[in-house]
């Protein structure tokens, strides 16, 4: 199958919340092809998105742009191969096109066959999930969830996020009503599962991702563990920081840590902030009422993910490094929050 036109799909979801271990799951099939995250489709399509007619500088454009976009420096390629693959698209082509071109370029850890499928999983892409449906009119879409709560104190333990129950929770909340109006608009691209019942029953859901996606399952998969050796060469800092999990098969020991490790403050600000939502994602609140103290605290930080995620999509118009530098500004407030917060508790 021409590389160019390779069916692709996306795996969606906030980090910490099972996201790697599905795409590790489906790069280990010899017939699918999963690189790790970068964001370079939808950072890219802003300078690139609508040119119909690709001649060589501008194709060189956009091969030499690929490399400004984290992590994409990790990838396992053959850069001088990547280019020259890319160079034969001189013509008339789509945009996505040479974005399968780029993901067909990835080395897997994994043994391959022929590649039937291509697919992406990146937290950054849960703010574009529009945008990558246009600029994948057939993609199909795997969205996960994973209890706000557990996902809070996960990424409480990792420097991804600042550490703000209104904020994650907020931006939790955001996710999920996206993903609602996307399902309900497309709900045959749309696969919506949970992570706590994925890792009760790993092989049915796969079975399932496997008739969702028309592939062939295959039990293997279950093994993928067997090649993190392997992908710890090429990416050990990332994997001994954040995914140790993912060293072992799947567990089911993650879940329900925070009615342990959370706070009762901390507990009640996220059933606050994340409401009717916690019900409509299938998980049910401890509170279901906030005190004024709460509602007081998780005040200013609602408001500051408003005006950050209008700042997102104000700022699709403007260049990537003009946007970035922008909501780089308005980390401030986070920044200032953070301290704040670590001062009070003695940090």
């Amino acid at each position: 199958m021409n590389s160019a036109a390779t069916p692709f799909f996306f795996i969606i979801g906030r980090p910490r919340s099972g996201t790697t271990l599905i795409r590790m799951m489906f790069d280990a099939r010899p017939n699918v092809n999963s690189p790790i995250e970068s964001p370079f489709i939808v950072s890219m399509y802003g300078k690139f998105g609508k040119v119909k007619h690709w001649d060589k500088a501008k194709i060189l454009s956009f091969y030499h742009h690929l490399f400004d976009f984290n992590h994409f420096d990790e990838w396992t390629i053959d850069r001088e191969e990547l280019k020259n693959k890319l160079l034969e698209l001189k013509g008339e082509h789509a945009f996505n096109e040479l974005i399968n071109v780029v993901y067909a370029s990835y080395k897997s850890v994994y043994p391959k066959q022929e590649i039937l499928l291509q697919g992406d999983k990146n937290p950054y892409f849960t703010l574009y999930i529009k945008r990558l449906a246009k600029i994948y009119p057939e993609a199909k879409f795997l969205f996960i969830y994973r209890d706000y709560r557990d996902h809070f104190y996960s990424m409480s333990r990792v420097n991804f996020e600042a550490d703000i129950p209104a904020l994650i929770g907020w931006r939790w909340k955001y996710y999920v009503r996206d993903v609602e109006r996307f399902v309900k608009k497309h709900p045959q691209r749309s696969l919506l599962f949970r992570y706590e019942d994925f890792v009760n029953n790993p092989q049915k859901h796969l079975e399932d991702f496997s008739k969702f996606l028309n592939i062939p399952f295959d039990e293997r998969v279950l093994g993928y563990h067997n090649g993190i050796e392997e992908a710890k060469q090429f990416h050990s800092e990332e994997m001994e920081k954040y995914h140790q999990s993912l060293m072992k098969p799947v567990n089911k020991s993650r879940m329900g840590l925070w009615k342990e490790k959370l706070s009762d403050e901390q507990i009640r600000t996220l059933d606050y902030v994340v409401g009717k939502y916690a019900d409509i994602a299938g998980y049910e609140k401890k509170y279901t009422k906030a005190n004024l103290k709460t509602i007081f605290r998780a005040f200013p930080v609602i408001i500051y993910g408003n005006l950050m995620y209008s700042a997102i999509k104000a700022g699709d118009i403007l260049p990537y490094n003009l946007k970035m530098w922008l909501l780089d500004r308005m980390n401030f407030f986070l920044e200032f929050y953070q301290k704040r917060k670590d001062k009070k508790a003695g940090i």
